[in-house]
This record gives structure tokens, C-alpha cells and sequence, in this order.
């Protein structure tokens, strides 16, 4: 995979309003109602472990991750860590 390409899935490479500009997070501000799914997400990741995040289509895999990937930078991980692949 190519840099560019990698720089598309991961905007807030860029800057650290990337994740504003993220098209999963930017639907979700767009829906009148949802579920508070942090609990979900709410564990401290280890630096050398490989986690997955199963589920069926279409039930928010892919938004749940950035947002616990825009929880890490704001709690300091640098935004150049984070890598969504």
C-alpha cells in the first residue's frame, strides 16, 4: 500500500482536525439519534498485542475504532501513531 493511500484512510495524519474530516465520524454527527458505545471501547490497549473487531456488516466496526482512535489523541498519543489500516 502506497503513502498516499495510507494518507486517505488516516486524515488525521494531517492535522489533528483530521478527524473531523473523517467520512465515518462525519455521518455520525449527522445522525439525529444513536447509542453511546464507549463503554464498548473502554479498555487501555497494550503496545504488543494485535486486537480485532468483529461483528456483522453495517453495525459500526469501522466508526467505533476511530472513535476510540480520536479518544487516544485526545488523551496525547500523537496522531502520527495512530495508524487505521
Amino acid at each position: 500500500m502506497d503513502n498516499d493511500t495510507l494518507s486517505k484512510l488516516n486524515p488525521w495524519w494531517r492535522s489533528r482536525s483530521g478527524f473531523l474530516d473523517d467520512p465515518s465520524l462525519a455521518a455520525l454527527e449527522r445522525v439525529p439519534v444513536r447509542f453511546d458505545r464507549s463503554s464498548e471501547v473502554a479498555f487501555e490497549p497494550a503496545p504488543d498485542a494485535i486486537y480485532t473487531l468483529r461483528g456483522p456488516r453495517q453495525a459500526g466496526k469501522t466508526t467505533i475504532l476511530k472513535q476510540f482512535l480520536a479518544r487516544l489523541a485526545s488523551q496525547g498519543v500523537a496522531p502520527a501513531d495512530l495508524l487505521y489500516l
